[in-house]
């Protein structure tokens, strides 16, 4: 399988990583809680990862790419983090699959 350039870079900066794992959300009572997919990627560190909050990524997968998609929340896990995006599943974003993000600006690594 051809990694999808897991090398694209933009003034240095790789804009492609790897899902790690994802963990499905379902809707509840709560207005505040929506159904959707929490994806954690492969080891992907930034100083101030919250700024990806209302970003856009694709989803990669194969030769296959996702429309721009609205990171919803972030969470700081140290060596990597993990984001929501609304209304996906987990066959949406494989384990394995690719997340690009749009915006390059607020990508600076630790």
């Amino acid at each position: 399988m051809n990694p999808v350039e897991p090398a694209r870079l933009i003034r240095g900066v790789n804009r492609a990583v790897r899902v790690h794992d994802t963990i499905t959300m379902k809707a509840t009572g709560d207005p505040q809680v929506m159904s959707g997919i929490i994806v954690i990627l492969d080891s992907f560190c930034l100083v101030e990862p919250e700024l990806l909050i209302g970003e856009t990524a694709r989803i990669v997968v194969g030769e296959s790419t996702s429309e721009p998609l609205i990171i919803r929340a972030v969470r700081d896990h140290g060596a990597t983090i993990s984001f929501f995006i609304e209304g996906l599943s987990k066959t949406d974003v494989p384990i394995g699959s690719w997340v690009e993000f749009v915006s390059i600006d607020i990508l600076r690594p630790r």
